[in-house]
Protein backbone atom coordinates (compact mmCIF):
# COMPACT_ATOMS: atom_id res chain seq x y z
CA UNK A 1 0.00 0.00 0.00
CA UNK A 2 1.25 3.55 -0.98
CA UNK A 3 1.92 5.59 2.15
CA UNK A 4 -0.93 7.20 3.46
CA UNK A 5 -1.19 10.38 4.69
CA UNK A 6 -2.97 11.37 7.93
CA UNK A 7 -4.69 14.45 8.73
CA UNK A 8 -5.69 15.49 12.24
CA UNK A 9 -8.78 17.60 13.19
CA UNK A 10 -7.28 19.88 15.96
CA UNK A 11 -8.29 22.91 17.81
CA UNK A 12 -6.02 24.17 19.73
CA UNK A 13 -2.09 25.21 19.23
CA UNK A 14 -0.90 22.58 21.88
CA UNK A 15 -2.83 20.08 19.99
CA UNK A 16 -1.45 20.86 16.79
CA UNK A 17 1.93 20.79 18.10
CA UNK A 18 1.43 17.30 19.83
CA UNK A 19 0.03 15.83 16.40
CA UNK A 20 2.57 17.05 14.09
CA UNK A 21 4.68 15.26 16.85
CA UNK A 22 2.84 12.36 16.63
CA UNK A 23 3.54 12.00 12.82
CA UNK A 24 0.47 13.94 11.61
CA UNK A 25 0.59 14.94 7.79
CA UNK A 26 -2.02 17.43 7.43
CA UNK A 27 -3.72 19.25 9.92
CA UNK A 28 -7.51 20.33 9.73
CA UNK A 29 -7.86 23.43 12.10
CA UNK A 30 -11.10 23.95 13.87
CA UNK A 31 -12.67 24.96 16.55
CA UNK A 32 -15.19 23.45 19.08
CA UNK A 33 -14.23 19.63 18.14
CA UNK A 34 -16.71 18.65 20.93
CA UNK A 35 -19.58 20.09 18.58
CA UNK A 36 -18.65 18.76 15.18
CA UNK A 37 -16.38 21.71 14.05
CA UNK A 38 -16.41 25.08 14.18
CA UNK A 39 -14.26 28.41 12.56
CA UNK A 40 -11.40 28.60 14.56
CA UNK A 41 -10.20 32.34 15.08
CA UNK A 42 -8.09 34.12 12.87
CA UNK A 43 -5.17 34.90 15.70
CA UNK A 44 -4.58 30.92 15.49
CA UNK A 45 -3.66 30.64 11.82
CA UNK A 46 -0.27 32.40 12.04
CA UNK A 47 0.96 30.15 14.87
CA UNK A 48 -0.56 26.66 13.53
CA UNK A 49 1.24 28.03 9.82
CA UNK A 50 4.49 28.05 12.61
CA UNK A 51 4.35 24.49 13.98
CA UNK A 52 2.84 23.09 10.49
CA UNK A 53 3.63 25.57 7.65
CA UNK A 54 1.80 24.06 4.94
CA UNK A 55 0.35 21.60 5.66
CA UNK A 56 -3.22 22.45 7.32
CA UNK A 57 -6.62 23.13 6.17
CA UNK A 58 -8.96 25.47 7.70
CA UNK A 59 -12.57 24.34 9.01
CA UNK A 60 -15.43 26.98 8.28
CA UNK A 61 -18.21 26.47 9.25
CA UNK A 62 -20.31 28.77 11.71
CA UNK A 63 -23.21 27.59 13.21
CA UNK A 64 -23.17 23.90 15.04
CA UNK A 65 -26.81 22.88 14.72
CA UNK A 66 -27.29 23.55 11.09
CA UNK A 67 -25.74 24.14 7.48
CA UNK A 68 -27.59 26.15 6.43
CA UNK A 69 -25.97 29.81 5.20
CA UNK A 70 -27.47 33.29 4.11
CA UNK A 71 -25.49 36.26 2.82
CA UNK A 72 -24.40 37.60 6.01
CA UNK A 73 -23.08 34.02 7.03
CA UNK A 74 -21.34 33.74 3.72
CA UNK A 75 -19.40 36.88 3.72
CA UNK A 76 -18.23 35.87 7.05
CA UNK A 77 -17.04 32.42 5.94
CA UNK A 78 -15.40 34.16 2.90
CA UNK A 79 -13.34 36.32 5.26
CA UNK A 80 -12.23 33.35 7.11
CA UNK A 81 -11.33 31.69 3.94
CA UNK A 82 -9.13 34.32 2.84
CA UNK A 83 -7.25 35.01 6.22
CA UNK A 84 -6.71 31.47 6.25
CA UNK A 85 -5.32 31.36 2.75
CA UNK A 86 -3.20 34.58 3.37
CA UNK A 87 -1.99 33.23 6.36
CA UNK A 88 -0.45 29.71 4.70
CA UNK A 89 -3.63 27.50 4.55
CA UNK A 90 -3.68 24.78 1.73
CA UNK A 91 -7.13 24.17 1.96
CA UNK A 92 -10.53 25.09 3.29
CA UNK A 93 -13.10 22.47 4.99
CA UNK A 94 -16.79 23.45 4.42
CA UNK A 95 -20.29 22.67 3.29
CA UNK A 96 -23.83 24.02 2.89
CA UNK A 97 -26.86 22.73 2.36
CA UNK A 98 -30.42 23.24 1.32
CA UNK A 99 -33.65 22.97 3.77
CA UNK A 100 -34.27 19.94 1.66
CA UNK A 101 -30.77 18.45 2.18
CA UNK A 102 -28.96 19.04 -0.86
CA UNK A 103 -25.71 21.05 -1.14
CA UNK A 104 -26.13 24.61 -1.72
CA UNK A 105 -24.56 25.25 -5.27
CA UNK A 106 -24.78 29.48 -5.02
CA UNK A 107 -22.83 29.26 -1.92
CA UNK A 108 -20.51 26.80 -2.75
CA UNK A 109 -19.67 28.75 -6.13
CA UNK A 110 -18.92 31.94 -3.72
CA UNK A 111 -16.87 30.08 -0.91
CA UNK A 112 -14.69 28.25 -3.26
CA UNK A 113 -14.09 31.16 -5.60
CA UNK A 114 -12.59 32.30 -2.05
CA UNK A 115 -10.49 29.56 -2.30
CA UNK A 116 -8.38 30.69 -4.87
CA UNK A 117 -5.74 28.17 -5.67
CA UNK A 118 -6.30 26.00 -2.43
CA UNK A 119 -8.33 23.02 -2.68
CA UNK A 120 -11.78 23.34 -1.80
CA UNK A 121 -12.88 20.09 0.42
CA UNK A 122 -16.80 19.29 1.41
CA UNK A 123 -16.78 18.21 5.11
CA UNK A 124 -19.54 15.87 6.13
CA UNK A 125 -22.78 17.58 5.83
CA UNK A 126 -22.15 15.58 2.33
CA UNK A 127 -22.97 12.48 4.60
CA UNK A 128 -26.60 14.46 5.13
CA UNK A 129 -27.60 15.13 1.86
CA UNK A 130 -30.33 13.06 0.49
CA UNK A 131 -28.74 11.83 -2.43
CA UNK A 132 -25.66 10.60 -2.20
CA UNK A 133 -24.72 10.13 -6.14
CA UNK A 134 -26.68 13.53 -6.89
CA UNK A 135 -24.14 15.07 -4.50
CA UNK A 136 -20.89 13.85 -5.09
CA UNK A 137 -22.02 15.05 -9.09
CA UNK A 138 -22.51 18.02 -7.89
CA UNK A 139 -19.52 18.29 -6.05
CA UNK A 140 -16.99 17.16 -8.13
CA UNK A 141 -19.11 20.11 -10.80
CA UNK A 142 -18.73 22.72 -8.35
CA UNK A 143 -14.73 22.10 -7.97
CA UNK A 144 -14.38 20.95 -4.99
CA UNK A 145 -11.34 18.85 -4.82
CA UNK A 146 -12.17 16.08 -2.04
CA UNK A 147 -14.55 14.84 0.41
CA UNK A 148 -14.15 13.87 4.05
CA UNK A 149 -17.24 11.25 4.23
CA UNK A 150 -17.94 8.67 6.47
CA UNK A 151 -20.17 6.75 3.54
CA UNK A 152 -23.15 8.17 5.35
CA UNK A 153 -22.75 5.80 8.63
CA UNK A 154 -20.48 6.02 10.97
CA UNK A 155 -16.60 4.10 10.08
CA UNK A 156 -17.25 1.37 12.34
CA UNK A 157 -20.94 0.15 10.76
CA UNK A 158 -20.65 -2.65 8.59
CA UNK A 159 -22.33 -0.77 6.08
CA UNK A 160 -19.54 1.83 5.24
CA UNK A 161 -17.16 0.02 3.71
CA UNK A 162 -19.32 -0.72 1.02
CA UNK A 163 -20.83 2.71 0.59
CA UNK A 164 -16.98 3.84 0.47
CA UNK A 165 -16.40 1.55 -2.08
CA UNK A 166 -19.20 2.75 -4.55
CA UNK A 167 -18.38 5.94 -3.92
CA UNK A 168 -14.93 5.45 -5.14
CA UNK A 169 -16.57 3.74 -8.10
CA UNK A 170 -19.20 6.14 -9.20
CA UNK A 171 -16.46 9.48 -8.38
CA UNK A 172 -14.63 7.70 -10.88
CA UNK A 173 -11.22 10.01 -9.75
CA UNK A 174 -12.76 13.00 -10.38
CA UNK A 175 -12.27 13.93 -6.57
CA UNK A 176 -11.02 12.52 -3.52
CA UNK A 177 -12.66 10.56 -1.25
CA UNK A 178 -10.94 10.85 2.66
CA UNK A 179 -12.36 8.77 5.25
CA UNK A 180 -13.13 10.19 8.31
CA UNK A 181 -15.97 9.67 10.89
CA UNK A 182 -15.63 6.60 13.30
CA UNK A 183 -11.88 6.18 11.76
CA UNK A 184 -9.73 4.11 14.27
CA UNK A 185 -6.36 2.16 13.61
CA UNK A 186 -8.29 -1.30 13.38
CA UNK A 187 -10.72 -0.12 10.78
CA UNK A 188 -8.04 2.42 8.51
CA UNK A 189 -6.74 0.05 6.40
CA UNK A 190 -10.02 -1.62 5.47
CA UNK A 191 -11.48 2.62 4.37
CA UNK A 192 -8.80 2.99 2.64
CA UNK A 193 -8.63 0.02 0.32
CA UNK A 194 -12.43 0.49 -0.12
CA UNK A 195 -12.60 4.32 -0.48
CA UNK A 196 -8.99 4.18 -3.03
CA UNK A 197 -7.76 6.97 -0.53
CA UNK A 198 -4.77 8.46 -0.16
CA UNK A 199 -5.45 10.06 3.40
CA UNK A 200 -7.67 9.74 6.38
CA UNK A 201 -8.57 11.82 8.62
CA UNK A 202 -9.14 11.47 12.81
CA UNK A 203 -9.62 13.98 15.71
CA UNK A 204 -7.55 11.19 17.72
CA UNK A 205 -9.77 11.59 20.17
CA UNK A 206 -9.87 9.90 23.87
CA UNK A 207 -13.44 9.35 25.44
CA UNK A 208 -13.35 12.44 27.68
CA UNK A 209 -12.42 14.67 24.18
CA UNK A 210 -8.79 14.98 24.78
CA UNK A 211 -6.86 14.42 21.81
CA UNK A 212 -4.43 11.43 22.55
CA UNK A 213 -0.89 11.12 20.52
CA UNK A 214 -0.88 7.61 21.19
CA UNK A 215 -3.81 6.84 19.13
CA UNK A 216 -2.34 8.26 16.07
CA UNK A 217 0.78 6.60 16.30
CA UNK A 218 -1.47 3.65 16.35
CA UNK A 219 -3.12 4.99 13.56
CA UNK A 220 0.10 5.18 11.64
CA UNK A 221 1.40 1.76 12.35
CA UNK A 222 -2.07 0.23 10.88
CA UNK A 223 -1.25 2.19 7.99
CA UNK A 224 2.81 1.55 7.31
CA UNK A 225 4.84 4.22 6.71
Amino acid sequence: MPRVLIEAAVDSLPDATAAINAGADRLELCAALSTGGLTPPADLYPRVNAVAPGRWVVFVRLHAAHFHADDETLAIMERAIGNARDAGATGAVFGCLTADRRLDHAAHARLIRACGEMTAVLHRAFDLCSDWRTALDQAADAGFGRILTSGGVSLRAPAALDRLAAMADFARGRLELLPGGGLRHDNAAAAVRAARARAVHTSGRDPAGRFNPEALLALRRALGG
